[in-house]
């Protein structure tokens, strides 16, 4: 009966796959839902039939235009996330969120992005000396 009662998932991605994507966790994917940043459905995967956690892709474009987490940060600049997140507190850009076990998450604020072109262009100096 359980079985035929929850919808199988469209064609949203699984939690997993974006938890890859944003580079983080699952833990800080279902802190993101319960905070309304991200829509996560628990539903049953087509062909395997387990039931699995899926994220509305409307709500992952929203999050990216919005949001950007430490770790996809540290993978645009090629930089270690800890001291990444270090560099980024300096001039007082802080994480939206402070919470233990989950991952530092930015807002794409002019700030974060100007720091993160700045760092772009200081990159090849630093290679070509």
């Amino acid at each position: 009966m359980r079985r035929h009662l929850i919808v199988e998932a469209p064609d949203d991605p699984s939690a997993k796959d974006i938890a890859r994507r944003l580079r983080t966790n699952q833990q800080t994917l279902h802190y993101l839902a319960s905070q309304g940043l991200l829509s996560l459905n628990r539903r049953r995967h087509p062909v395997k039939r387990s039931i699995r956690w899926y994220i509305e892709r409307c709500s992952l474009e929203q999050f990216e235009k919005r949001l950007v987490t430490v770790g996809m940060l540290a993978t645009e600049l090629g930089e270690r996330p800890g001291p990444l997140s270090k560099w980024l507190e300096a001039p007082g850009v802080r994480p939206i969120f402070s919470v233990p076990d989950v991952s530092q998450i930015y807002e794409r604020t002019a700030l974060v992005e100007a720091m993160i072109d700045r760092r772009a262009e200081e990159v090849p100096l630093a290679e070509a000396k």
